[in-house]
């Protein structure tokens, strides 16, 4: 595919991901954006420098965040759907074990009434100290980069 020049203006508007891809050649890198274009870009060697910490107000940092805190969020909410679904698929499943009778209730409803909302409780509080976890090893990573820059 021949290298097609694109303008500044459209090469600025595209998000970072399209440009930030390719191979090296040169002083340039050559990436392919989502519409098949090769875009021709100035950029640094960024494969010898060392890594760059992002600053604690840019978006690049909030996005990173962020996305770590998505994935404790799917991970925390996919046990909350095992408890809730768990409890009828083993009615469903095992009906003979689930009927077995403990303290005069039936293994379902000592389930339900016992172990529910502990498992809540535990999921819930797993949540709340990893996300706290995960802001403070944010901010000491921010700050003990602060503290090589001066």
């Amino acid at each position: 595919m021949p290298l097609r020049e694109v303008p500044e203006a459209l090469d600025a508007a595209r998000p970072l991901a399209c440009r930030d891809w390719g191979f090296q050649t040169g002083n340039f890198k050559r990436a392919l954006d989502g519409r098949g274009v090769f875009l021709k870009t100035p950029h640094l060697n960024t494969f010898h420098s060392a890594p760059v910490k992002p600053d604690i107000h840019s978006e690049q940092f909030l996005h990173l965040l962020m996305r770590r805190q998505l994935k404790l969020s799917i991970a925390c909410a996919l046990c909350f759907l095992l408890v809730l679904l768990g409890l009828p698929l083993a009615n469903y499943f095992l009906p003979e074990l689930m009927a077995t009778r403990i303290g005069g209730f039936t293994l379902t409803w000592f389930l339900l009434g016992i172990g529910f909302f502990p498992a809540v409780w535990c999921i819930s509080f797993y949540f709340i100290r990893r996300s706290i976890a995960l802001e403070n090893q944010e901010v000491a990573e921010v700050q003990g980069g602060d503290k090589l820059k001066s």
